[in-house]
């Protein structure tokens, strides 16, 4: 299993592979547009669980912010894998 997407990171992929020659050759834009909103509830959804305890939601790429950018904000342990699990979505 990948490594869990950030929010910002989940919304980049989405956009990406949404414009991408396989989907706009192969799709409509009306199609594409409700795979992009449907991933924004998704990703809100991950947001109201980071925000519930205390973390960053990750909505918006900081320069701040590597790959290894610890942004949990202090959750550690059994809440902090519970978020993980609850929110994990990955490119693999």
């Amino acid at each position: 299993m990948g490594q869990a997407l950030l929010s910002y990171e989940i919304l980049e992929t989405v956009n990406q592979e949404l414009s991408t020659e396989r989907f706009v050759n192969g799709c409509s834009q009306p199609y594409r547009d409700l795979v992009r909103d449907f991933m924004r509830q998704v990703v809100q959804k991950v947001v109201a669980v980071r925000r519930s305890q205390g973390m960053s939601d990750a909505l918006e790429r900081t320069s701040e912010w590597g790959r290894d950018a610890d942004i949990s904000f202090g959750v550690t342990g059994l809440c902090h894998s519970s978020i993980i699990h609850t929110s994990m979505i990955s490119c693999d």
